[in-house]
């Protein structure tokens, strides 16, 4: 289990990369669901490139995946471990639409259109998220010893004492392997 600490010591775009990267390592859970997979791969897509290059915009991942996700949900409560593999993904969309919601508020002064749901995001989604990865990975000291590494990585190369906790600092994608 990943312990709280001050996520604020780590940038942005740090935490949302782990949490892009960490969801993609249990998205096989969904093979017996192919339309889930491809619009949670279609997500995790999207929101790297918001990352990357800030397009789509938070406002338009928002709008096109928050819907079937919603829907998706339903699916899976007769499976406790799908479901906590879901609300992993949940997590994690919803903890990167609020991240970047505040990124493009500063860098353009303009306001994205979002639920309200969007509002109700704590640092503990970012927890949750990591943690329901770990309990369903099936590997579980393996992904847990992956996530604490990159957290060590990310406090020392993404740290938002040295860079801003609003940086866009790019972190590469190969960061997270």
């Amino acid at each position: 289990m990943i312990e709280k600490f001050d996520t604020f010591s780590i940038t942005h775009l740090g935490r949302i990369g782990l949490l892009l990267s960490c969801t993609k390592k249990i998205i096989h859970h969904f093979t017996d669901w192919p339309d889930v997979k491809v619009q949670i791969n279609s997500m995790i897509n999207d929101s790297w490139l918001l990352m990357e290059i800030r397009t789509p915009d938070c406002s338009a991942i928002y709008h096109l995946h928050n819907p079937l996700l919603i829907e998706y949900e339903l699916k899976f409560h007769s499976n406790e471990s799908l479901l906590k593999a879901f609300h992993a993904i949940l997590y994690m969309h919803y903890y990167v639409i609020e991240k970047m919601y505040v990124i493009e508020y500063f860098e353009t002064k303009k306001e994205p259109i979002v639920g309200s749901d969007v509002f109700e995001v704590s640092e503990d989604y970012f927890f949750d998220c990591l943690n329901n990865c770990i309990e369903v990975s099936g590997k579980h000291d393996q992904l847990q010893n992956w996530i604490s590494e990159k957290i060590f990585k990310l406090k020392k190369e993404y740290s938002s004492q040295n860079d801003g906790v609003l940086s866009n600092k790019k972190i590469p994608k190969s960061f997270f392997n």
